[in-house]
This record gives structure tokens, sequence and C-alpha cells, in this order.
């Protein structure tokens, strides 16, 4: 089974005076592919969590597809929500058939469109 890796994290604070742009994410964290493991795939992270479980099942290939985190900041600007969501899905059309998708969430990642 073809299993994908990916995720989107943004503590969000809907106070804050300034969105959070892709230039946000790009300084902070964006591994696309085999980055992924190479960067978040030990230690105490939620990917790092994923890549064990594939590891203990020989049935399952871990596909990686996109990871990307910014630091906490005001709502992820409409432009950049767009951006992140056409970015991920090209990055995922690109691997061929998924069977299945392990998805690293963290945070609200309040959207200006999307509260």
């Amino acid at each position: 089974m073809r299993v994908a890796i990916l995720g989107i994290h943004h503590e969000s604070n809907s106070f804050a005076s300034l969105p959070t742009t892709l230039d946000d994410f790009k300084r902070y964290e964006w591994h696309e592919g085999d980055a992924i493991r190479l960067a978040l795939g030990e230690g105490h992270h939620d990917v790092a969590g994923l890549w064990a479980a594939i590891d203990e099942n020989s049935d399952w290939e871990a596909v990686p597809v996109f990871f990307t985190e910014a630091m906490t900041g005001g709502p992820i600007d409409r432009q950049t929500e767009a951006q992140l969501w056409t970015h991920l899905s090209q990055q995922l059309d690109h691997k061929g058939p998924i069977d299945a998708a392990l998805i690293a969430e963290h945070g609200a990642a309040v959207g200006e469109d999307h509260p």
C-alpha cells in the first residue's frame, strides 16, 4: 500500500495584525519528497511518528509528498492559502496512485477567508 506523508502546521493568532505569507512558510520549514524524512524523520516531531508507523508495517510504502510550517502568526493570507493548497495538490498528483495518507496537522491554520 502506498501511503502519502504530508502536512501543514500553523498556529494562528487571529489578533495579530500581520498576516502569515508564503515567505513565512518557506523561511521556517518547507520540505518536499525525501527531504521530509531527512529534516523531520527522527526526534520529537509528529512527522517522525508517521515514519515510525510506516517503518513498522512492511506492507506500506512511504510516499513523502510535502510538509511546511510557519511560526505562530496572523491569519494566513488568501493568496498564500491558495498557493499552499495548489502546491500540495500538484505534489500529490506527481506521486501517482496513493492508497492512503498520513497527515501531520497542527494549529488552527486560520485563513483570511477560513476563520
